[in-house]
């Protein structure tokens, strides 16, 4: 089957949040890979023979796959072009799964600290894509009924993301979505494409000097054709999971702990400050009834491994998160006796919860940012 053909050179995408695998990464026009297999590239048959392997006969849904393509972009994006340089982005959606993958990606690039507006003119009448844009509605996406000018994009937004079409595009393009396509190509904005830059040959990438010219690539499953080296020139590439940090601070401890205190704190307040420094991690919240401080020192030595706290720091770190969403996180916690926080400045919070014999559970959650004046 393709997809045991492919997953020894690439490995797929939306197992890959899983498995924890990060496969290659490109800066400028070198390809450095993170796993020394050779990388295939897929035509336009292949790709779609794969995703029926992964309906098929690894019965996924297409709901899982979306889910974890477009939170695997969504942190690429973060990687590359985080928030606090690019706040704003707008998102440009095509009506077939490439779309979807988009709306899961506004979603959570909302969580990632952005400001997230989505342009979806051709919309698939279907209950998941309904539920995927009511969800993006929900979680405070702005949806927009029309579509700047290109000229006009750069004085709203930081960032294009081309969610618009995949593999399966053919040309032409329809009249409906040409000015979502001149959106994407003349804005002078930076544009993360979606598996595919949308107007390209799947196997023989842009037909022309005025195609879209991205500047962050994100495969999905695995690379097509139009994403070899020789052909994707000056464009970061990312494929598969999430993009490895280093974090300047890791936190493990016991997951009722953290449950405990995340629950205390959002008494006092919607924000949750977590800071880590040499004498220890603290976690501090304030609001109109008071504040609240509560303090843990890494234990030098315990008999039961599942009650340590074991604090690993390069550089002391202090940041500001949501109450809301660390509480929905620790519904994790029967999973496993202990959780791991990550963070660095400027990227996601991590919170992983592993799972013996199975994985591990991540959840990334951005930093509150400051408002600024401009």
């Amino acid at each position: 089957m393709l997809f045991h053909r492919f997953l020894g050179s690439a490995i797929v995408l939306r197992l890959a949040n899983i498995c924890s695998y990060n496969v290659m990464a490109c800066s400028g026009s070198q390809c450095t890979y993170s796993t020394e297999k050779r990388v295939n590239y897929l035509t336009q048959e292949n790709a779609a023979a794969l995703d029926q392997d992964l309906f098929n006969e690894y019965k996924f849904s297409v709901d899982q796959l979306m889910e974890l393509a477009g939170l695997s972009v969504a942190t690429a994006v973060a990687r590359v072009f985080p928030a606090s340089t690019h706040r704003s982005a707008l998102i440009i959606c095509g009506p077939g799964n490439n779309g979807g993958d988009g709306l899961v990606a506004a979603r959570h690039m909302t969580l990632f600290g952005y400001t997230v507006a989505v342009y979806y003119p051709k919309r698939t009448p279907n209950v998941l894509y309904e539920n995927l844009l009511s969800q993006c509605e929900r979680f405070g996406v702005n949806i927009l009924n029309d579509l700047p000018q290109p000229e006009e994009l750069k004085n709203e937004y930081k960032l294009l993301v081309d969610a618009l079409f995949g593999f399966s595009f053919k040309p032409p393009v329809r009249e409906a979505l040409k000015p979502a396509l001149d959106a994407l190509i003349y804005s002078g904005l930076p544009v993360c494409s979606v598996d595919i830059p949308s107007g390209w040959h799947v196997e023989k990438g842009p037909d022309s000097e005025n195609s879209l010219k991205p500047a962050l690539l994100i495969s999905l499953s695995a690379p097509k054709l139009c994403a070899k080296p020789e052909i994707l020139i000056n464009v970061k590439h990312f494929l598969g999971g999430i993009p490895e940090t280093e974090y300047s601070c890791t936190i493990r401890m016991p997951s009722a702990e953290f449950a405990r205190i995340c629950r205390d704190l959002s008494q006092f307040g919607e924000s949750m400050v977590i800071s880590c420094t040499k004498e220890g991690v603290k976690f501090s919240a304030s609001g109109d009834i008071g504040s609240a401080n509560i303090k843990l020192a890494q234990t030098a030595s315990i008999d039961k491994e599942e009650e340590a706290v074991v604090i690993e720091m390069d550089e002391p770190v202090t940041l500001t998160f949501a109450c809301q969403y660390l509480n929905y996180f620790t519904k994790a916690t029967s999973l496993s006796p202990q959780v791991q926080l990550s963070m660095s400045a400027d990227v996601p919070l991590v919170v992983e919860y592993r799972i013996p014999d199975i994985g591990h559970i991540r959840y990334y959650l951005a930093p509150k940012i400051e408002e600024d004046d401009s």
